[in-house]
């Protein structure tokens, strides 16, 4: 479906206006409004575009060398941890920390910390209540171990 189909009424009206515009200024060069959609990979609608962050032990968690987190410790491991598997449950990252509300607290530094260092608007690891896991936001970030 693309944006004419979901706001034809708009799009007319933006057609009307362009047209009026044309006549009252002849001699005024014609100019081709064209909308577009971002480029995707299939039917699913996953952009290609998706931002690539690194996962390196020694440099951190980066995009490039101005945008980086020097993160380490238990954090890294967790980090580094998800890089392995799908998803992680508040179980399984006990090795880390001991409670789940420390697992909570840890995880929301590590996105606030991301988001703040690498000048992004996703968090790196997202949690699902209902699967009561962990696991990294694949679905807008391309993470990639280094």
């Amino acid at each position: 479906m693309g944006i004419g189909d979901a706001y034809p009424d708009e799009l007319q009206k933006l057609d009307e206006q362009i047209a009026q515009i044309k006549k009252r200024t002849p001699g005024v060069p014609s100019v081709d409004f064209t909308i577009t959609s971002p480029p995707y990979d299939d039917a699913s609608g996953e952009s290609k575009n998706k931002t690539v962050i690194h996962v390196d032990g020694k440099k951190g968690i980066y995009i490039d060398e101005k945008r980086r987190y020097p993160i380490s410790g238990k954090r890294l491991e967790c980090v580094e941890k998800l890089l392995e598997s799908d998803s992680l449950t508040t179980e399984d990252l006990e090795q880390f920390w001991s409670t789940s509300s420390q697992i909570s607290n840890e995880i929301k530094e590590i996105n606030t910390q991301v988001r703040k260092k690498l000048e992004i608007r996703y968090d790196l690891i997202i949690h699902s209540k209902s699967a009561r896991s962990y696991s990294l936001n694949q679905e807008e970030l391309d993470i990639r171990a280094s």
